[in-house]
């Protein structure tokens, strides 16, 4: 009999230690699922800031594109109206003067955005 009441007392002993133990996996369960959810909250807010910043690297992109069209076309502007200034037509001249101003105020248009 009192084989028995050592066996039943160490029996329950080891259930009651095993009940701390998934006690504490259960808060560390817990502890662990918060961190996933934090997580998944951070990626999800990278990858919107990703997206965002893609667009804006394709927008400077295609901005940059304007400005070496608008800068080309200012240059040639340049050469035609030194060809007209040579030459002596200042209706000319000054009209590749006003569209290479043009193109000036437009690059400053575009590079003030930044």
């Amino acid at each position: 009999m009192n084989r028995y009441c050592i066996i039943t007392a160490l029996v329950f002993f080891m259930i009651s230690c095993n009940q701390d133990r998934i006690e504490e996996l259960e808060s560390e369960k817990e502890q662990l699922e918060h961190k996933v959810s934090s997580l998944e909250r951070q990626l999800k807010e990278v990858k919107s800031e990703k997206e965002d910043l893609e667009e804006l690297v394709t927008n400077m992109r295609q901005d940059m594109r304007a400005i070496r069209n608008c800068a080309s076309s200012a240059s040639s502007s340049a050469s035609s109206a030194a060809f007209w200034a040579d030459s002596g037509d200042s209706f000319l001249f000054q009209s590749n003067l006003r569209n290479m101003s043009s193109d000036f105020d437009q690059i400053v248009s575009i590079a003030s955005k930044y």
